[in-house]
């Protein structure tokens, strides 16, 4: 197996082409948006920073392009936690670098529209369609990636492959664990959370019993996992087995039924040197066009099923619920033994 396991958590969309998901009373003004592109023409360029991977990034970027070409975009892509922090202290400072923000972490959004670095969604020409659970006032989730279970193809035989949580348990696996560490990211206590809620603190305890090492992110515990020190990485992504795949790496993965993941948020900046090309950039992402770009192959879209290539949440996935997670987390890490 080569990719994700879509027999069970995804399953990639039908072949159809885009379709355009509009609710009724909410058509699309085609002048609105050629308006905002004449203006965007105009600035000429879109400082974009993001957090997702380079292949992702780039796929948007072209497709952005192809659809508004005279609108150049300069990326600068880091993981979310070092993205967080340049973005910050660069708004601390007053330097006002770059126009528009991706990443996952919801709280440096909620923090950074107290200080009103960011500027109002709702002006945006697709931002009345988009769905109501999927936008805030200041950012929009554009993708959810559920959490998988990575392996190495040539340490697990496929009769023993995970399905599911509980079969991190498995005696087989005890001291072959590696375990992304909760106390260093927010998506990962949410999952945390969610096995915690679904199966109670005696899982917690059996997981602190498999003697699991735990690694202070998912790509240096992918390294880890396909050079053979240790055999199962959770909680992983899939855009994450892809970059290892790319490279050559034994492995692969699968999604659980019962799921949460990372969800990706986008933001415009309130001080943009290119407000216009921001906003244009950002309603790109939030049309089926631009979902579908972003989505494909590693994340579901917000837009629901009907958007080319992009991933389908099982009915039993949970949705990021990072307050409760972090209300817990002390707690929960400590029924690890962490």
């Amino acid at each position: 197996m080569n990719s994700i396991d879509r027999r069970r958590l995804l399953q990639l969309s039908g072949g159809a082409a885009v379709a355009a998901l509009v609710a009724p009373g909410h058509a699309l003004s085609a002048e609105q948006v050629d308006a905002l592109y004449a203006a965007a023409k105009g600035e000429g360029r879109v400082v974009y920073y993001a957090a997702a991977n380079e292949n992702i990034s780039k796929r948007v970027v072209d497709a952005f392009s192809k659809r508004y070409p005279g609108v150049k975009v300069e990326i600068l892509r880091l993981a979310t936690a070092q993205l967080a922090q340049r973005f910050m202290s660069e708004h601390q400072a007053g330097n006002y670098a770059n126009d528009l923000i991706q990443l996952s972490d919801p709280f440096v959004f909620r923090d950074a529209a107290k200080a009103g670095w960011l500027a109002p969604l709702s002006d945006l020409p697709q931002a009345a369609a988009y769905p109501v659970e999927a936008k805030a006032e200041y950012f929009a989730t554009i993708g959810i990636a559920p959490h998988t279970i990575i392996f190495n193809t040539e340490l697990v035989k496929e009769a023993d492959r995970p399905k599911d949580w509980k079969d991190l348990l498995n005696p087989k696996w005890k001291g072959r664990l590696l375990l992304s560490d909760p106390r260093n990211n927010l998506e990962v206590a949410d999952w945390l959370y969610m096995v915690y809620d679904a199966y109670g603190e005696s899982y917690l305890a059996a997981l602190k019993a498999q003697q699991p090492k735990y690694v202070p992110s998912i790509l240096p515990g992918l390294q880890m996992l396909a050079a053979g020190d240790g055999a199962i990485i959770a909680p992983g992504l899939h855009q994450a087995t892809m970059v290892m795949l790319a490279r050559g790496a034994p492995v692969a993965d699968i999604a659980p039924a019962l799921d949460s993941g990372q969800e990706s948020l986008i933001a415009v900046c309130a001080k943009a040197a290119h407000p216009n090309a921001a906003r244009l950039l950002a309603n790109f992402h939030l049309t089926p066009e631009g979902q579908s770009a972003y989505c494909a192959e590693w994340a579901a879209s917000p837009l629901g099923n009907n958007v080319a290539g992009a991933l389908h949440l099982s009915p039993e996935h949970k949705r990021a619920r990072y307050d409760q997670a972090l209300a817990e987390r002390s707690r929960l890490v400590a029924l690890l033994g962490l």
